[in-house]
């Protein structure tokens, strides 16, 4: 699947990056501010650094006035739980948002069982062809990381979805820790979290936002 440099991205979506576009919205369009379902596929808690970097990425987002629905899948109950009503609530929860992002673990160099599963289950809903999505996640070597580029394919062919450049992959040199506690995100990750967040909502928010 090709990936797009971001700056070349927005560039051909109509967007900049500089935020000015926004002075040329009508009345209306700006009163819409986009959802962003953020999905996090880590158990690990405050020692994931997924869920660092996807808090990051949020925090990103909401400064910006974009709301975000966190779905917690290490909350969730295991995959035969999901019985039809789960599902249906999901995909609903799913439809109310203008695009998505993955934040997930490496799991022996394959995918989380869960975030899988809730692909299959939840975003294969062929409801929404073409929104928008990211992936990002920690991995520690080419191999990991090349399982993030198969989780964005992945969503491309269950449901269409058109990925906002690269996976944005936290490697060891992006983490802060305390000990051996996971305590946030470095200051360069930060940056690139917060300038894909800034692309990510703004063609959400281009797409859906009512007519100009």
């Amino acid at each position: 699947m090709t990936h797009y440099n971001l700056e070349k991205l927005a560039a051909n979506m109509g967007v900049s990056l500089g935020g000015k576009d926004q002075a040329q919205q009508s009345a209306a369009a700006q009163k819409f501010k986009a959802r962003i379902a953020m999905i996090r596929a880590s158990q690990g808690g405050d020692e994931s650094i997924s869920n660092a970097a996807a808090a990051e990425y949020a925090r990103a987002l909401r400064s910006s006035g974009y709301d975000v629905d966190e779905i917690n899948l290490g909350d969730v109950p295991f995959v035969d739980a999901w019985d039809e009503k789960f599902q249906n609530e999901h995909k609903e929860r799913l439809k109310r948002s203008q695009a998505t992002v993955f934040a997930t673990p490496v799991y022996n160099w394959g995918p989380s069982a869960r975030l899988n599963a809730y692909i299959q289950n939840a975003v294969k809903a062929g409801q929404d062809p073409y929104r928008p999505y990211a992936v990002l996640g920690a991995a520690g070597s080419p191999r990991a990381q090349g399982y993030l580029h198969g989780i964005q394919n992945t969503v491309a062919m269950e449901d269409k979805g058109i990925n906002v450049g690269a996976p944005l992959v936290a490697t060891e040199s992006d983490v802060v820790y305390k000990g051996d506690k996971v305590v946030g995100m470095s200051a360069a990750y930060k940056k690139r979290l917060a300038e894909h967040a800034h692309v990510l909502g703004m063609l959400a928010q281009n797409r859906y936002a009512p007519s100009r």
